[in-house]
């Protein structure tokens, strides 16, 4: 009987470890926003940077902003 006692506290308390609060749930979901507003932003940068010279290719560098007005 105690076996299953601590056997249940044991599993209990692991359950618990693990489980995040809505601020951090939110916290997390901030970041991982920021970060792929982030990663977007770069590619669009790295097109523009490939294709200055181009007046027609930096108009199709524009796709990057919109996703990122998107997610506002």
């Amino acid at each position: 009987m105690q076996k299953l006692i601590c056997i249940t506290f044991i599993l209990a308390m692991s359950g618990l470890a693990g489980c995040q609060t809505g601020a951090e749930r939110a916290a997390e979901a901030d970041a991982d926003f920021k970060e792929e507003r982030l990663r977007i932003l770069k590619k669009y940068q790295e097109c523009v940077d490939q294709n200055k010279a181009d007046e027609k290719m930096l108009q199709s560098c524009e796709h990057y902003l919109k996703a990122i007005d998107s997610m506002k």
